[in-house]
């Protein structure tokens, strides 16, 4: 979660927009979320 956390907020201070992708559950889109990930992709989107 640390090291999400930071590339998350070292791309935006470098303003860029952050896409995740791979996400399967609820709890993961959640969780990226709360974190401020902009898009997100996967099996469950």
């Amino acid at each position: 979660r640390a090291i999400i956390e930071s590339v998350i907020n070292m791309a935006h201070a470098l303003k860029l927009r952050v896409v995740a992708e791979g996400v399967e559950t609820n709890e993961q889109l959640a969780q990226l979320s709360g974190l401020g990930c902009d898009e997100v992709q996967g099996y469950l989107i």
